[in-house]
């Protein structure tokens, strides 16, 4: 989607804000230009290239700039954050505040969100840490002092499935942990000096102790030695937190695993912990092209870009530039996020320059050739579920690779003609068509010739990358006509699933279905995994009376999820809690053709409820989770059973049961912030 497409929501009449837009995991407006799809990829530099898709690679609003901010996602299965033991995590007997925000998405057995302690997990081993209680929710602050460790369990539980501001605090004397910044208990530990265990602290599970792992999100994790943040009963914070006065680490808070304190101590990522778009604030502006930019999602089989073969990313022997985000979801098989060589290249008198990652991070480099000579940077890795800045350069013949503004690997003396031909293209998401595909997204992929922008160490940057003198070749991937407001998920368009004037709800606009084949795929899966209260919610317009899909996950190939579509006249709605049959129904209401209608399915504790323009048609109680292993969304279809008509305003909230009764259906579109 381009700004000037972007613009078009002024037009809309919407309210202001949506004070559970933190909890919005997905909601596509309809809005932009008449047969806009997300097929059609830009170069945004001033030679406006033309980009070649292959496969189905697709774009949208999910980049390392999202405005609805960053939280980390553990799976209660062996996943947690370690940063090295350091002084700094001594409180001693002074005061201290641990905070963060916590969204559990189970109470089936205990866990530990934070702490610090050996691999036994023996009380003279215990600093500081945390504990949430099976079943209940309950969470406890403990703390170590000489052989005995001590705790503060809360009177205030944790609640399920939302967020939950947590702070332990010692002002003085007294211990309080706080819960949404009421206090839950104190204690009275008079100066006794807090225990350091002398081994790691750990975020998702207790030190070394390997048991308890959390389940669910952590956002915002602050670390304060020295200060008591909290002395009495607060409003929880509204932005995402600082690195104020005596900050020891602030972490789970980006686009990738850092410690934003002056610290700035190195995060480790254990099992399979993921930086998601997801955290407990609101946006503060809407999403937009400039600000926040876009991606390119890349499913690793068979999907990649090409800009064509041209004299401006022949780099010769001059200075340049190569970097872009990327945010790999596995890193199990050999892969190439960017290059420029022949189709089919066969040693290496056939390769330009190129960025190759080794199975399992094995034997990675950033190279160039000349002739038969490859000069490579090597050392260095990534890391899968987070976005990585990375960048290639080389300066009067030293060639450098950076990643997240950090060099790695050591400079290489490389002042030769790297390799040209007239046909040769450069490759964004694969090596070639069947060799070493890209799985995961890519951002802001630019080349600039006769420059090196970077030389040094520098700050990775913050905005989408623009086009600076001598850029080649520049993919944003703002391009996309369906796009997440939410800034939480690329969007595939399949068939001709498209942008359509001629209906529409709110704004002149709406997604259009054709019937044969038309449908949008979503693979961010933890957005639609539901383990509590959630809301899928739109308006449709259906113009035909077959059997037709509107939204769903799992269907007709994995029987987890649910499906929401149109049967017989009426609403029809399909929802697995037991991951193996579609054990609820829910039907009712009658649906004339070529009418939009308001469309709800609401869960409320055990309480499943669809709604018509606002009036509950069926009700059904059923427990267990909502949620589907295999991370696809479709919208319009899926199989054989495909939409014929209109969508708008789909909007999918996690945690919120934004309907308990019925309701007046919404009289303008839905906030987009």
């Amino acid at each position: 989607m381009s700004g000037s497409q972007h613009l078009l929501l002024g037009a809309v009449p919407q309210v202001a804000s949506d004070p559970n837009f933190e909890y919005t995991t997905l909601l596509l407006p309809g809005n932009g230009t008449n047969g806009a799809q997300n097929n059609t990829f830009l170069d945004s530099s001033t030679n406006a290239f033309s980009i070649t898709r292959n496969g189905n690679t697709t774009q949208g609003t999910f980049s390392p700039f999202s405005q609805t901010g960053w939280g980390n996602l553990f799976d209660g299965n062996g996943d947690y954050l370690s940063v090295a033991d350091n002084a700094a995590f001594t409180v001693g007997s002074g005061d201290f505040t641990v905070e963060f925000w916590i969204y559990p998405t189970s109470f089936a057995s205990a866990m530990r969100p934070f702490g610090q302690a050996d691999s036994s997990a023996t009380n003279a081993s215990v600093s500081l840490s945390g504990y949430v209680y099976a079943t209940t929710g309950q969470p406890v602050a403990g703390y170590g002092i000489g052989s005995s460790t001590f705790g503060i369990a809360s009177s205030i539980n944790l609640t399920l499935n939302a967020w939950n501001h947590y702070a332990f605090v010692r002002n003085g004397g007294t211990l309080t942990l706080y819960i949404n910044g009421a206090s839950g208990g104190t204690a009275s530990i008079s100066t006794s000096s807090i225990n350091d265990s002398g081994n790691q602290f750990a975020i998702g599970r207790l030190g070394e102790y390997n048991a308890d792992y959390f389940q669910g999100y952590i956002s915002n994790f602050r670390f304060v030695k020295g200060t008591a943040v909290y002395t009495a009963a607060f409003t929880p914070p509204t932005a995402p937190l600082t690195a104020i006065t005596n900050t020891s680490l602030l972490t789970c808070q980006s686009n990738r695993f850092v410690d934003n304190s002056t610290n700035a101590f190195a995060i480790t990522r254990n099992g399979d912990v993921s930086v998601q778009s997801f955290s407990p604030f609101n946006p503060t502006a809407a999403w937009s092209a400039a600000t926040n930019g876009g991606s390119g999602y890349f499913d690793g089989s068979g999907d990649y870009l090409t800009a064509p073969a041209t004299t401006e990313t022949d780099f010769g022997s001059g200075d340049f530039t190569v970097e872009a985000w990327v945010y790999p979801n596995s890193l199990a098989a050999a892969q190439d996020p960017f290059g420029k060589h022949a189709d089919s290249p066969v040693g290496n008198s056939t390769v330009a320059w190129f960025v190759y990652v080794g199975a399992n991070n094995a034997s990675n480099e950033a190279s160039i050739a000349s002739g038969s000579t490859v000069y490579s940077v090597t050392g260095w890795n990534l890391t899968v579920g987070q976005w990585q800045h990375l960048a290639f350069t080389r300066s009067g013949g030293s060639l450098r690779f950076f990643i997240n503004g950090a060099q790695v690997g050591s400079t290489v003396s490389a002042n030769v003609t790297i390799n040209s031909d007239a046909a040769w293209k450069t490759w964004v998401g694969s090596y070639t068509a069947s060799l070493r595909p890209w799985n995961g997204y890519i951002s802001s992929f630019r080349a600039v010739k006769g420059t090196a922008v970077y030389t040094a160490a520098f700050t990775p940057p913050t905005a989408p990358l623009t086009a600076i003198t001598n850029t080649s070749l520049l993919l944003n991937y703002t391009n996309a006509g369906i796009y997440d407001a939410t800034s939480k998920n690329n969007l595939e368009t399949v068939g001709n699933a498209q942008i359509s004037t001629t209906q529409s709800k709110f704004g002149g606009s709406s997604m259009y279905f054709d019937g044969t084949g038309d449908e949008l795929r979503a693979y961010q899966g933890p957005n639609f995994d539901f383990t509590g209260d959630f809301t899928v919610e739109y308006w449709a317009y259906y113009s035909s009376t077959n059997f037709q899909i509107s939204v769903t996950t799992g269907y007709p190939t994995d029987e987890r999820g649910f499906l929401i579509g149109y049967y017989l006249g009426a609403v029809y709605c399909l929802i697995s809690t037991n991951n193996s049959t579609w054990n609820v129904t829910l039907n009712g209401g009658t649906l004339n053709q070529n009418t939009w209608y308001h469309v709800a399915l609401v869960r409320n504790g055990t309480s499943f409820k669809t709604y018509l323009d606002g009036v509950n048609q069926a009700s059904v109680t059923s427990s267990g989770p909502v949620n589907n292993p295999n991370n696809l969304l479709s919208v319009g279809g899926r199989n054989t059973s495909y939409m014929n008509g209109y969508l708008q305003g789909l909007r999918i909230t996690k945690g919120v049961a934004r309907y308990t009764s019925n309701f007046t259906p919404p009289t303008a579109a839905f906030p987009v912030l």
